[in-house]
C-alpha cells in the first residue's frame, strides 16, 4: 500500500511543481520524465542487482574508515588527555563534524590535483546535458554532487554574470538539493546507512533537475546549445600542498557549518520557546519542531511512510528545514539505537535518510545568496528573489527522492 502511496506522491508533488511554475507552457516534460528515470535506474541498480549490496557494502565500509582515520588524527592531536576526555570530545557534535569535513576536503582536493575529480565531473556533466539543460549549468550540477554549495560555483566562476534566472535558479536549487562530499562521512558518525546516503547523493541531484525545470523553465533557447568550460585552475604546488588546502578550506567550511547550525538554532529554539508558552497560555503544548511535523505530517505520507510513523517523519523533516540536516540525523542516530522515545520501521529509516541527505534549509538560503552574490554583485538582486523559491524546489526533490527509494525498497 505504501509504494502506492509513494507513486501517488509523485504524481502530486510533479502537479504542485506545474501549478507554481513561472512559465508552464515552456515546461520540458523530457526533463521530468527523463530525470525521474534515471532515479529509478540508480535506485534499482543499487538495491536489486545482483552483487551490488556487496559492492554498496563494501563502499560503505571504506567510508567508515575514512570516518575513524579522520578521528585517529583528532585522537593524536588531543594526545595527552586523559583517554575518557578524549573519547568524550571525539564523540562530541563538534568534534565529529571538523574532523570528517577537514579530512574529507583535502582528500577531494587531491581528487582535484591528480585530475580526477574533474573528469568525475565532466563526465556527469554529459549526463545532465542529456536533460536539456545549458552546458554551464550542467558542469555546476555535476559539481555540486561532489562539493560543497559555494564551491560548485567556482567551477563556472567566468559565467557567474552571464546565467540567466532560469540557470540561477537550477544552480541555487542543485546546491541546496545536494551535499558535499566532505560531509558524507559525518552522516556515517551518526550511524545512517551509507547506502541510502549515496542513493540520496546521486538521485536527488537529478530530480532537482526536474523540478527546478518545471519551477523556472529556460525562456532563453538559445543558452541550451552553449557548451562551457570548468574552470580547473589550482594554488596547489604538489599532492601534499593540495591536501593542506583541501583542509584548510574544510576547516572553514567545518566552522561556517558550527556557526550556522548554532545560531539557526539559538534562533529556532527562541521562536520555540516563545511561541510555546504563547500556545501553553491557550492550553496547547506544541514546539516548534511539533508544528512543523503537522505541517510535513502528509507530505511524509505521500513519500510513502505509514500513517503512524508519518507525524515523527515530519518532525525530522521539519528539523532538517528549520535546523539543517545534522541536528535531524542526530535524532534519527538516536532512532537507530533504539534510544529514542518512538520507533520507525527500516522502510521509513532509509526513506529518511535519503531525504536528509540534502542542504535544502534556511540557513543554506543564505549560503547561496552570499556565494553568488560575492561572485557576481550586480545580480545579487536576482539571487535573493530567488533564494526562498530554490529551497521548496529543492524541499520537493527530496521528497521526490525518498518516494522513489521508498517504492524500490
Amino acid at each position: 500500500m505504501e509504494r502506492f502511496t509513494g507513486f501517488m506522491g509523485i504524481a502530486v508533488i510533479i502537479a504542485l511543481s506545474y501549478l507554481i511554475s513561472n512559465n508552464r507552457r515552456l515546461i520540458k516534460w523530457r526533463v521530468v520524465f527523463t530525470g525521474l528515470a534515471i532515479s529509478f535506474g540508480i535506485t534499482i541498480l543499487m538495491h536489486k542487482t545482483p552483487g551490488s549490496e556487496e559492492i554498496l557494502d563494501g563502499v560503505g565500509n571504506f567510508l567508515k574508515r575514512l570516518f575513524a582515520y579522520a578521528q585517529e588524527g583528532e585522537r593524536f592531536v588531543l594526545s595527552g588527555l586523559p583517554e575518557a576526555i578524549v573519547d568524550m570530545l571525539i564523540g562530541s557534535f563538534i568534534f565529529q563534524v571538523f574532523a570528517s569535513i577537514t579530512f574529507m576536503s583535502g582528500l577531494m582536493a587531491v581528487g582535484y590535483y591528480c585530475k580526477i575529480m574533474p573528469i568525475i565531473v565532466r563526465t556527469f556533466a554529459i549526463v545532465f546535458r542529456r536533460m536539456h539543460v545549458s552546458g554551464r549549468e550542467a558542469l555546476c550540477a555535476a559539481a555540486e554532487i561532489f562539493l560543497g554549495q559555494v564551491e560548485a560555483m567556482l567551477v563556472i566562476v567566468a559565467y557567474v554574470k552571464k546565467l540567466t534566472l532560469s540557470e540561477i535558479f537550477g544552480i541555487m536549487t542543485l546546491g541546496m538539493a545536494t551535499v558535499a562530499g566532505s560531509i558524507l562521512i559525518t552522516y556515517l558518525g551518526f550511524g545512517v546507512d551509507p547506502v541510502s546516503i549515496m542513493i540520496g547523493t546521486f538521485i536527488t541531484a537529478f530530480l532537482a533537475v526536474a523540478i527546478a525545470k518545471m519551477h523556472y523553465p529556460e525562456t532563453n533557447l538559445a543558452v541550451l546549445s552553449e557548451k562551457a568550460e570548468m574552470n580547473t585552475s589550482q594554488e596547489a604546488q604538489n599532492i601534499f600542498h593540495a591536501f593542506l588546502l583541501g583542509a584548510q578550506r574544510g576547516a572553514a567550511l567545518a566552522g561556517y557549518v558550527m556557526l550556522s547550525v548554532g545560531a539557526t538554532y539559538a534562533l529556532v529554539k527562541f521562536i520555540d520557546g516563545e511561541s510555546a508558552r504563547l500556545l501553553a497560555s491557550y492550553g496547547y503544548n506544541y514546539t516548534l519542531v511539533d508544528l512543523g511535523g503537522i505541517v510535513f505530517q502528509p507530505f511524509a505520507w505521500l513519500m510513502g511512510i505509514p500513517w503512524d510513523e508519518s507525524f515523527h517523519a515530519g518532525r525530522l523533516m521539519a528539523m532538517k528545514l528549520l535546523l539543517t540536516e545534522l541536528p535531524a540525523y542526530q535524532e534519527l542516530s538516536s532512532v537507530i539505537q533504539g534510544q529514542a522515545d518512538y520507533k520507525l520501521s527500516d522502510r521509513t529509516v532509509k526513506m529518511l535518510s535519503v531525504y536528509l541527505c540534502s542542504f535544502a534549509n534556511i540557513a543554506s538560503v543564505g549560503i547561496n545568496i552570499a556565494g553568488l552574490s560575492a561572485l557576481a554583485p550586480d545580480r545579487a538582486r536576482d539571487f535573493a528573489k530567488l533564494g526562498f523559491r530554490a529551497l521548496i524546489a529543492a524541499t520537493m526533490a527530496s521528497m521526490l527522492a525518498a518516494a522513489v527509494v521508498g517504492i524500490i525498497v
